[in-house]
C-alpha cells in the first residue's frame, strides 16, 4: 500500500508539472497573439490616418505637418470631408489624439493606441528646399512628406518597423474655407 501511494504521488507530481507547463505555453501563445493583434491594429489605424494627411495651403502652424523623432502632428482629411488634427506621441507607448478642426477644435479621441510599444521613433522621406528626396529626422512645414517610417520596440523585446505612405490619390492641397471650416479641393 505504501509503494502504491508513493507511485501515485510521484505520478501526480509529474502530471501537475506537465499541466503547469501546458498552461504556461498556452498563456505565452495567447500573449504573443494579443501582441500581434495590437501591432496589426496600430499599423492599420496609422496607415489610415497618415495616408489621409493633406496640405491645407494655410500657413498657420496648426494646419501644418510637424514631425519630430518621438512625435508627429498633421492635418488629416476625415472620410466625411472634415479636417482633423492628428497627434501621435511615442515617449511611453504610442498615444493618439484626434481633434476636429472643423467643429471648433473638439477632442474626438485621446488614448494609448499601443501602450506596449517602447522607444518609438519616426523618420520622414521627402524633398525639402529643392534637394533630392531623402530621409529626415525632423519634418516641419505645410506639405507632408511622402513617407513616414515608424520604428519601435515591442514589449517582448522584438523590433518593429513599418512605413506609412501619404496617399498620392488624396489632394495634396486643399483650400481651407474658414466660413464652413472645411477643406475643399483646390479645383472646386
Amino acid at each position: 500500500m505504501l509503494i502504491a501511494t508513493s507511485a501515485l504521488a510521484l505520478l501526480a507530481v509529474v502530471l501537475a508539472a506537465a499541466i503547469q507547463g501546458s498552461v504556461r505555453a498556452s498563456a505565452s501563445v495567447a500573449s504573443t497573439l494579443e501582441g500581434r493583434d495590437e501591432i496589426r491594429t496600430t499599423e492599420r489605424v496609422l496607415r489610415d490616418l497618415v495616408g489621409r494627411a493633406v496640405w491645407t495651403g494655410v500657413s498657420e502652424e496648426r494646419f501644418g505637418f510637424a514631425g519630430e523623432p518621438r512625435s508627429l502632428s498633421f492635418v488629416s482629411l476625415a472620410r466625411d470631408g472634415e479636417l482633423d488634427r492628428v497627434e501621435l506621441e511615442g515617449n511611453a507607448g504610442l498615444r493618439l489624439q484626434v481633434t476636429s478642426l472643423t467643429d471648433g477644435e473638439d477632442l474626438i479621441f485621446a488614448d494609448a493606441l499601443a501602450p506596449n510599444l517602447q522607444r518609438v521613433r519616426f523618420t520622414y522621406w521627402g524633398q525639402k528646399g529643392g534637394q533630392a528626396p531623402r530621409w529626415h529626422g525632423v519634418w516641419n512645414g505645410n506639405r507632408p512628406p511622402r513617407l513616414v517610417q515608424m520604428e519601435a520596440r515591442r514589449g517582448d523585446g522584438r523590433n518593429l518597423r513599418f512605413h506609412l505612405f501619404i496617399d498620392s490619390e488624396m489632394p495634396m492641397i486643399c483650400a481651407f474655407d474658414p466660413v464652413s471650416r472645411s477643406c475643399r479641393n483646390a479645383t472646386e
